[in-house]
């Protein structure tokens, strides 16, 4: 990954821990690559496609081989991709009449598609359960402060008396059905130099099922190199927690307002000039967190759409959005889960 807002730390929205981020780094790029090249080799020798020694051989090459990232970097440069050096560093590193049995049959593509669709669902796991305790505090809060009563406010004006209670319940709604929706659809890739293995190799499905039973991903009737509504789904959940965190966040920096005060806050932000001040941060941070990631999904339509049978160009772009997303929308649950602690 770049060095971008999501890595630079001075950004509060991507400033949230490293674990999410961590998933997108080259480190973890390159070790989920390498756990699909071992299960590709398992799967192969298993199958017959590869002499099964072969298969022994590179497994074992594979358990110690530590990737040369300087080279990697100058091959990106090159290539655009770090596959292709990669590829070539680890065949050099094996037996001459092993190297052939290598990444045997398939592309740069069904490596990079499976190691994000393998980090992707990591993502999703944990996202998922800190939008646990996102409602759990929320409901403590319904809890404890619920029966306050409010005027409930339509385009911004006094409408009719409601209770908080109703408020936060507009709010965990959307969350609730969101983690009660959460993503369980995440494919391997594996459709060779044009996307055709399924046609060109007769046991393609029996090595779907080994690679996606040793992966825990899901198998696939045919490769999706050019069918990118899998990723364009999962940015479309994470795109969809954010607006509804952006939701809470926007009606929370409403309701602390001076003179409005039908929330309390405690341990908001300071001003260099106002020391009265106690600003809304982490509420305005899941409103701009929202509106970034609307922004991003048009991004992720937009990379979808792959001419013929390999896109450069949208696959690119992809690699320059789909990371900002997750760690946006990661970044937006851990806030939401502070924020509630400083209601009152």
């Amino acid at each position: 990954m770049s060095f971008t807002l999501p890595n630079s730390g001075f950004h509060l929205p991507f400033n949230q821990g490293k674990k999410i981020a961590d998933l997108f780094a080259p480190d973890a790029d390159l070790e989920h690559a390498l756990k699909f090249e071992k299960s590709l080799a398992i799967a192969q020798g298993k199958l017959g496609l590869i002499p099964e020694e072969h298969a022994a051989t590179i497994i074992r090459h594979l358990a110690s081989f530590k990737p040369d990232i300087p080279a990697l970097e100058t091959g990106i440069k090159n290539d655009g991709l770090y596959v292709p050096a990669l590829i070539k560093h680890i065949r050099t590193e094996l037996p001459e009449g092993v190297r052939g049995s290598f990444h045997k049959d398939t592309t740069s593509q069904d490596v990079i598609d499976t190691s994000l669709m393998l980090r992707m669902k990591t993502a999703v796991e944990w996202i998922a359960q800190d939008c646990v305790e996102v409602l759990s505090g929320l409901q403590q809060l319904k809890d404890e402060i619920g029966n306050r009563e409010l005027s409930a406010r339509t385009r911004m004006q006094a409408a009719l008396p409601f209770t908080l209670a109703d408020r936060i319940e507009g709010w965990q709604e959307p969350i609730k059905s969101l983690y009660g929706d959460k993503p369980d659809y995440f494919p391997l890739q594996l459709g060779g130099p044009i996307g055709m293995m399924h046609k060109r190799e007769p046991q393609w499905k029996d090595l779907v099922r080994l690679l996606a039973e040793d992966l825990e991903l899901a198998p696939i009737a045919r490769p999706w190199h050019t069918d990118r509504q899998p990723l364009v789904n999962l940015c479309s959940w994470m795109v969809a927690l954010s607006t509804a965190l952006g939701k809470m966040g926007q009606d929370i920096t409403l309701m602390v307002q001076n003179g409005i005060d039908e929330l309390g806050l405690k341990g908001g932000g300071s001003s260099s000039a106002m020391p009265h001040k106690n600003n809304p941060v982490l509420a305005e941070t899941l409103v701009a967190i929202a509106q970034y990631n609307a922004g991003q999904m048009g991004l992720v339509h937009t990379a979808a759409l792959h001419e013929q049978e390999r896109s450069g160009i949208s696959w690119t772009l992809e690699f320059m959005t789909i990371p900002q997303i997750v760690l946006a929308c990661a970044g937006s649950v851990q806030i939401a889960r502070k924020l509630i602690t400083q209601l009152r």
